[in-house]
């Protein structure tokens, strides 16, 4: 389990205690931030922020290192950190006291005095300049062997499979806090999404490009983009000029699959021939084919390059491609292309480190470690999930000298649920039916979601959402505070996040049928609305939404247009599972001229797309005319 460096300063530099710097008082353990005596009401990770900050009054923090504090097992943009210190400026009244160093980081140059007590050490594997791991020497240590020879010019790939909450995200954060302090590689990182509908083609590389191009020598990427890789940059025409943009539709006609594939393993090489690149894929369980045959082709081509890619999936979920992600992270390994580490399961001792970090006092017996350790399975999201039920539930309570257990501790074991899907049920319940309502609207939403879109199926005003929501991710049990959406019209909204991705799927479960439709319906048309003209770049998101939603000609309209864009990028096997859902959906409408046409509309685009997956041998491509007008 990562702690970023704000536990880590926390439980080991003596960041516990009061910080005073003005006629503001900051208590940590409270977590409140009081001006003249009087409170002054921060977000969570707004006041995790000033938490660091105040830490280490008159040094740099540098970005990087303040985000892999405040979000240690999330990934977020620079933006949200910008957010952050924009409303810390506003909430402290002077804004000299935080300094902006450009290009770096930032620097609390306000004068601060600490009555700060470090608690007891404890046995934790530390950094010395870096996040906190629990038993993860071998797999650190593995990957750093692969980079090293990366670095030398020899390409690698790190395959990061493992169950939900193993530790994934957690090893990977720590990898690329180091990577980021003791070498020059770019560091360029992408998400896949969970999506009831069809995945969008290539998401998480383009999240990863983009997050290249925003860097301090971005405009070095954008120029080579344009000169190697002009059908990826055209998927991001807002990163170039205007005229770049203008250009760009007449460099990339006659754009196949093979193309974009071919200009991106180009790019890849010329750009690691100046300095080495980290390609990091988060959650490829969720991945398109497409996604998988670029990572697959970038591991297996001869030519020299310094690229270090990195993998992370569920085993179990890993299904939804035509080649099974697993298989193929397999098949590469025998080739020699690829390494697999694998996060172990957490030993009981860890475990008890686990609690002694989060519950310094506490002092767990060996029979209550045992048997959270049982019950867990050694998982560590799963052990902080009961750590936070035992805090929700009052099963611990906090005093002056440290946490201390309010049942007997043998009991507090064993009153365990035996599942974390119960866990997360019982969690629930200790939430007002007003809280429960939203967090069902906003599992529907999706696992990040925005605010304002949630009103209208919750009959709310959207201030009055906003700050539920705002009050319920400083509880920090079941969603967190992810920054500012600005939508394409103008206008800003507040984003938020569940957790973990376990704690949406169990509340979207326990939503009835019926107002489950009838959310999905609503929050489609919210996000419709909020779009506006460019609703169609969001197509998969909408079509998902009005199908569920029951709203099956808005949903086949999204399909198409969603099938639509994915052909544009020659991603001809996600196109053709858009077009069968689209399809599915018009052959269920009644006999109508709209619906021929419709029929006629799919089966035009489905024919030349199957003919681009599997040739002109394909028999079942004459067939999509058949039931044609």
């Amino acid at each position: 389990m990562l702690y970023g460096l704000w536990s880590k300063w926390r439980s080991c530099t003596g960041l516990e205690g009061v910080y005073e710097f003005g006629r503001f008082r900051l208590e940590t353990n409270e977590r409140r931030l009081l001006r003249d005596g009087r409170s002054v009401q921060l977000r969570g990770k707004v006041f995790d922020t000033l938490c660091v900050l105040v830490s280490r009054p008159g040094r740099l923090i540098e970005k990087d290192e303040l985000i892999a504090a405040v979000w240690p097992d999330t990934v977020v943009e620079e933006n949200n950190l910008a957010h952050n210190i924009n409303a810390l400026r506003k909430a402290l009244g002077d804004a000299r006291l935080i300094e902006t160093v450009p290009g770096r980081g930032y620097r609390f140059a306000g004068g601060v005095r600490s009555d700060a007590v470090a608690p007891p050490s404890r046995p934790f594997e530390v950094f010395s300049d870096g996040p906190v791991l629990l038993e993860r020497d071998h797999q650190m240590k593995s990957m750093q062997e692969a980079f090293a020879a990366a670095l030398g010019g020899n390409r690698q790939c790190v395959c990061i499979p493992g169950e939900a909450g193993v530790g994934k995200t957690t090893l990977v954060n720590a990898f690329l806090y180091q990577v980021r302090r003791t070498s020059p590689a770019r560091v360029g990182r992408g998400q896949c999404l969970e999506n009831r509908g069809e995945v969008e083609p290539y998401i998480a590389v383009l999240e990863a490009l983009g997050r290249l191009c925003r860097e301090p020598d971005g405009d070095e990427v954008v120029s080579l983009l344009y000169r190697r890789a002009p059908t990826w940059l055209a998927q991001m025409p807002w990163l170039a000029s205007e005229p770049v943009s203008a250009q760009l539709p007449q460099r990339n006609l006659g754009v196949t699959r093979d193309r974009m594939l071919r200009e991106f393993a180009e790019f890849v090489e010329e750009l690691t021939s100046s300095r080495p690149l980290v390609l990091a894929l988060d959650d490829l369980h969720w991945s398109d084919d497409s996604t998988l045959s670029l990572l697959e082709l970038l591991a297996r081509r001869d030519d020299p390059a310094r690229l270090f890619l990195i993998a992370t999936y569920r085993p179990a979920e890993a299904t939804r491609a035509r080649q099974p992600l697993e298989a193929l992270a397999q098949g590469m390994k025998i080739r020699g292309q690829c390494r697999i580490v694998r996060p172990d399961l957490l030993s009981a001792a860890a475990v008890q480190s686990l609690i002694d970090s989060a519950l310094p006092g506490i002092s767990p017996d060996g029979s209550l470690v045992d048997t959270v350790h049982q019950r867990r399975g050694g998982n560590p999201l799963f052990v902080q999930a009961l750590i936070d039920h035992w805090k929700a539930t009052s099963a611990v309570l906090h005093q002056p000298e440290g946490w201390r257990a309010a049942a007997d501790l043998a009991e507090l074991g064993k009153g365990v649920p035996e599942s974390l899907t119960a866990m997360i049920h019982q969690n629930l319940e200790t939430l007002n039916p007003e809280e429960q309502l939203l967090l069902e609207a906003a599992s529907v939403a999706g696992r990040e979601f925005v605010a304002s879109v949630l009103a209208s199926g919750l009959g709310w005003a959207e201030e009055e959402t906003e700050l539920r929501c705002a009050a319920l991710a400083r509880q920090g049990t079941f969603i967190r505070d992810s920054g500012v959406l600005e939508w394409p019209g103008g206008g800003l909204s507040s984003r938020f996040r569940f957790i973990h991705v376990l704690y949406r799927e169990v509340v979207y479960g326990r939503v009835p049928a019926g107002r489950r439709s009838r959310l999905h319906r609503v929050i489609g048309m919210e996000l419709e609305k909020a779009y506006g003209a460019e609703a169609h770049a969001n197509a998969n998101q909408l079509a998902r939404h009005f199908q569920y939603g029951g709203d099956h000609p808005r949903a086949i309209r999204y399909y198409r247009l969603a099938a639509e864009q994915a052909l544009r990028r020659s991603a001809h096997s996600e196109a053709a599972s858009l077009l069968e859902a689209g399809l599915n959906l018009v052959e269920q409408q009644p006999e109508t001229p709209e619906r021929c046409s419709e029929e006629f509309a799919f089966r035009s685009m489905m024919a030349p797309t199957i003919l681009a997956i599997k040739g002109f041998a394909a028999t079942g491509s004459g067939a999509q005319f058949s039931a044609g007008p």
